[in-house]
């Protein structure tokens, strides 16, 4: 890496494999290179420990501490029902929490569960879920520490693409 002349790394590893390579990174002094990933979450953190996560960036829409009385509001309610001993509320944990929140709205709302009565029920939906205020209300996404990010209430038609299905 050093002799590459890289300025940073994209880092997609998860899991096991991001925290062996957040160490070996760091135990190659490599921590003036610059890291970014996306998909970094708390345990990953914490399991790569201090000295291996210099230099490392994250970019989430939701962490444990985001400030925000809504996500405040979900860290404490996670604490509350499974104590401190359960692992740390990470992004994919509240991506789940929002999928079910938009999910039971929009069956609410269309009074049915199938895609096309839900999809027919999306625009003008609007919801609270741990990262804030949600929905198809047109407001660009708000500053951070501020009322939450706003995000469409958006269901659409899956369309064929090769052999996979995928949504647009």
């Amino acid at each position: 890496m050093q002799r590459s002349g890289a300025q940073g790394v994209l880092m997609l590893l998860v899991g096991s494999d991001a925290v062996e390579f957040n160490r070996a990174f760091a135990a190659a002094g490599l921590s003036e290179i610059v890291r970014l990933s996306p998909l970094m979450e708390e345990n990953m953190l914490l399991a790569s420990g201090a000295e291996a996560t210099a230099g490392l960036y994250a970019a989430a829409r939701f962490f444990e501490t985001l400030p925000s009385a809504a996500g405040l509001d979900f860290s404490g309610r996670y604490s509350a029902r499974f104590g401190v001993r359960a692992p740390v509320l990470n992004s994919p944990g509240e991506s789940c929490c929002e999928g079910l929140t938009l999910l039971s709205h929009l069956v609410a709302r269309a009074k049915r569960l199938d895609v096309p009565a839900m999809a027919a029920a999306a625009p003008g939906l609007v919801y609270d879920s741990p990262r804030g205020h949600g929905g198809d209300d047109g407001q660009p996404p708000a500053a951070a520490g501020l009322p939450g990010p706003r995000r469409r209430a958006d269901v659409r038609r899956p369309r064929r693409a090769g052999p996979l299905t995928v949504t647009s």
